[in-house]
């Protein structure tokens, strides 16, 4: 682990190795902490959100705020055979700065589509800092030697910081022919992981496989700034109120 970056190393203590804080290694631990892999990642972010009258030049009442958001992400991903924990830092900034309208105005030009107008109601710009954890475990429903075969993953985590603190649990199950050994997450989320999940020497049986995939994760959302407002803009009122509980399949 020497070669990696100086803001992931400050992220070890929250991995869940032999180094990591007494408190993390006893909840989020491995089986034998000195028998982890490590891997870690560079992110850039950009997200925005609109209402659905595109063509008013004030904001819409009881529509969308204008929001638009961009962050450069840090993430460093421990794991072993059953467990992978990825906790990422975020550094990101809210409002005109985060050139979300210039990105939707190209594209929206591009593909010659209209533009929204409203963007001088966006929220204010403001410096954002979140710091991300979510812990993934291998659900094992037998063995997975034979041609038709189930397995999953449950996962939880929590993200704390200026622009999103949330909670979540969740999960996905396989079943299928020729499962493959790993699994990778079709969902775009924080500490996304293109990686292999797990360390795994499983043998494949076949070079194809197909399978279904369903899922599900249930989120507590305490605070996102693109509903709440920027947390140093306490005159700022996005007209918006937040879903405290949000579920998805």
């Amino acid at each position: 682990i020497g070669d990696i970056g100086s803001i992931q190393r400050g992220l070890r203590p929250f991995t869940g190795d032999r180094k990591s804080l007494r408190a993390f290694k006893r909840i989020t631990g491995f089986d034998d902490p000195n028998a982890v892999q490590y891997n870690f990642g560079f992110s850039l972010t950009q997200l925005m959100f609109t209402p659905e009258d595109f063509a008013s030049e004030t904001q819409p009442e009881g529509q969308r705020r204008y929001a638009g958001w961009s962050a450069l992400g840090f993430s460093l991903h421990t794991k072993d055979d059953q467990t992978l924990n990825s906790v990422e830092f975020l550094l990101g900034i809210t409002g005109p700065k985060s050139l979300a309208q210039d990105t939707q105005d190209f594209i929206h030009d591009f593909r010659d589509i209209e533009n929204f107008l409203g963007w001088d109601n966006q929220l204010p710009a403001e410096v954002t800092a979140d710091l991300s954890f979510v812990q993934k475990r291998r659900l094992n429903f037998g063995e997975n030697d034979d041609i038709l075969s189930m397995d999953g993953i449950g996962e939880w985590g929590g993200r704390l910081g200026t622009f999103r603190t949330t909670g979540h649990i969740g999960g996905m199950v396989r079943v299928g022919l020729y499962l493959p050994a790993d699994f990778s997450d079709p969902r775009l989320s924080e500490t996304a992981y293109a990686h292999k999940y797990f360390t795994n020497d499983r043998v494949m049986l076949s070079s194809w496989s197909a399978f279904l995939l369903g899922g599900f994760k249930a989120s507590l959302i305490a605070h996102d700034a693109t509903l709440d407002g920027p947390v140093f803009h306490d005159d700022f009122e996005t007209g918006n109120t937040r879903e405290a509980y949000v579920g998805e399949l």
